[in-house]
């Protein structure tokens, strides 16, 4: 409490107390006179004792709790102090170790910088030996690029130069094997003219034994008792005579029927035809072709464009040719080289066959089997088979 705060209170006491003085004393006489009523003034008396006691301890509460209030002031002010030196104190420290941590601060800045800079420093020989390492292995990779290639066209000249030599083996091959079908072919003659000779022998014996059967049963007619006996053996024996006959033209006809062969040539496209040559003994006419066969599993037809007549033996004659495919209600024209490559393509492991089927002058009719073979080179052969004879005889066009 400030010393006005004091000054005031004593004062507003003093009055309170000049004021009280002579209102006690109008009590005192009231009370001392006669024929009043000195309850209302005891009253007052009480209330104002109360509220002079009310007031003293309202006042002692006051300098009681101004002390206690002076008391907590001056603590707070000691411990604001104390504070305040505290904070002075701290930042005393804190500047101390703002200063030290400002040198470390530059210190560790001047790190970063020699660091930055070395880092710098470094990434460029870094990116320097990338690019040596770049430009090395541009190097190196143009190189293999280009041992790549030369490997590469090696290996095609090698695959190339492998190719061709399989084609030229694949085509030597079939030579071979064309030459040996034609040797056989030959064999297959000389045993067919060694039959007949043994035919002719045979037949010759069987016109002997004619003979001998014939004087036997010359013989036996003199004997009545084994007449009709000697009668049924001649007739067997001359129905057997019959087929021995029949047997020996059918092998005459076949040794003298002409053998027909046929060639295939393809100078282009537009060029494309056969070639019939007829090897003898006879002449041939009527030629027709059948249609071209893989088994049972594809078929082409063979269209002659010319008209064929009697070709004698030794001769040969060309004659353009088409291939047709049968599609439905429509056909397909194409080359023979494309048929059979095309039904190659289609995974028919088959070889194509064509029959080719002539007369002789004396109208019999004959049959060769033909199978078809192709090289590389786009060239057909045609392989024969033996000469057949047709059971019928005489067969028109």
């Amino acid at each position: 409490m400030s010393k006005g705060e004091k000054v005031a209170i004593f004062v507003t006491l003093a009055l309170a107390a000049l004021i009280s003085g002579p209102w006690f004393y109008t009590q005192l006489l009231v009370w001392k006179a006669e024929g009043h009523d000195h309850m209302l003034t005891v009253a007052n008396i009480i209330l104002t004792v109360i509220l002079w006691l009310a007031l003293a301890y309202g006042i002692y509460r006051n300098f009681r709790d101004a002390r206690r209030a002076e008391a907590a002031k001056t603590k707070l002010v000691n411990e604001k102090y104390e504070h305040d030196l505290q904070m002075k104190a701290a930042q005393n420290q804190i500047t101390v170790w703002s200063n030290a941590f400002g040198k470390k601060s530059e210190e560790c800045n001047a790190q970063i910088i020699l660091a930055k800079q070395s880092l710098r420093d470094y990434n460029t020989e870094v990116e320097a030996h990338k690019q040596t390492k770049l430009k090395e292995r541009d190097a190196n990779t143009l190189k293999d690029q280009a041992e790549q290639r030369e490997e590469a066209e090696r290996v095609k000249r090698i695959k190339e130069e492998a190719r061709v030599q399989e084609n030229y083996d694949l085509y030597q091959q079939q030579v071979r094997e064309t030459n040996a079908a034609r040797i056989a072919a030959k064999d297959a003659e000389n045993e067919r003219d060694t039959a007949r000779q043994q035919v002719a022998s045979l037949s010759e014996q069987l016109e002997e034994q004619t003979k001998e059967v014939n004087r036997e049963a010359a013989k036996a007619i003199a004997f009545s008792n084994g007449f009709h006996h000697e009668v049924k053996l001649h007739n067997e024996t001359k129905e057997e005579l019959r087929k021995l006959q029949e047997d020996v033209a059918v092998l005459r006809s076949a040794r003298e029927a002409p053998q027909l062969l046929v060639e295939y040539a393809l100078p282009n496209l537009e060029k494309e035809h056969l070639t019939f040559v007829n090897e003898g003994p006879g002449t041939l006419q009527g030629i027709a072709i059948g249609p071209l066969l893989w088994g049972t599993a594809f078929s082409r037809e063979l269209h002659l464009h010319n008209v064929l007549g009697p070709l004698s033996a030794g001769k040969s004659v060309e004659c353009k040719f088409a291939v047709v495919e049968r599609i439905g209600g429509s056909q397909s024209i194409s080359s023979l080289v494309d048929a059979i490559r095309e039904v190659a393509r289609k995974g028919c492991e088959a070889e194509p066959e064509a029959t080719v089927s002539y007369l002789d002058m004396d109208r019999n009719r004959f049959s060769r089997r033909f199978v078809l073979s192709i090289d590389p080179f786009n060239k057909i052969v045609w392989n024969p088979d033996s000469v057949r004879r047709e059971t019928s005889a005489s067969e028109g066009l």
